[in-house]
């Protein structure tokens, strides 16, 4: 067993709280002006309400994060569209 030092989070950027499900992400408590979440961008990531969302650029990661510009929204919810929210 060890210990961290640092403090672990899904925000790579941004702040607020996150509850992950399959194929959905829950969002409450968003910094305002956008948030970068530390999962694999997929093509069919979608939120309700309706925000941009696009993939965001790690180095030495060929897939990157899900950048969300939520403007002032503090509480949406990212899900994979490919399939139908439960």
């Amino acid at each position: 067993m060890y210990e961290l030092d640092t403090l672990t989070t899904f925000f790579e950027r941004g702040s607020g709280k996150l509850t992950a499900r399959q194929n959905t992400i829950t969002v409450g408590d968003a910094s305002v002006g956008g948030v970068v979440l530390k999962y694999h961008w997929l093509d069919h990531w979608r939120t309700e309400p309706e925000l941009p969302v696009r993939k965001f650029a790690i180095p030495g990661d060929p897939v990157g994060f899900i950048e969300i510009d939520n403007g002032t929204c503090t509480d949406f919810v990212l899900y994979n569209s490919y399939r139908r929210r439960e």
